[in-house]
């Protein structure tokens, strides 16, 4: 009888304390890949989101570019603005059509 009583424990034992573990096991398994998922959703939507660092630093960039063609095309229009108001060099060579 005892031996029996022992068997029916063991039987319970495997068969529910399996299922427990097993259990157990499927809810960590499932945390785990909700947290997974998670991180994938975080990470995609900071790669199409920028923050506000990020839209910061490119106004200051697209306002730096700006200053720096404004004053590349000012220089130019200045340098023009000397070529053609200068006057000759030498009047011996100067040939007037009329």
């Amino acid at each position: 009888m005892d031996s029996y009583i022992q068997d029916v424990i063991e039987k319970l034992v495997n068969e529910y304390g399996l299922i427990e573990i097993h259990m157990d096991c499927q809810y960590t398994t499932a945390l785990l890949y909700n947290k997974y998922h998670d991180h994938q959703l975080q990470v995609q939507y900071q790669k199409e989101a920028s923050t506000k660092y990020q839209i910061d630093m490119a106004q200051k960039i697209f306002d730096t570019s700006f200053q720096l063609s404004t004053m590349n095309y000012e220089l130019i229009y200045h340098r023009l603005q000397l070529l053609y108001d200068q006057p000759p060099r030498s009047y011996d060579k100067l040939e007037f059509q009329l």
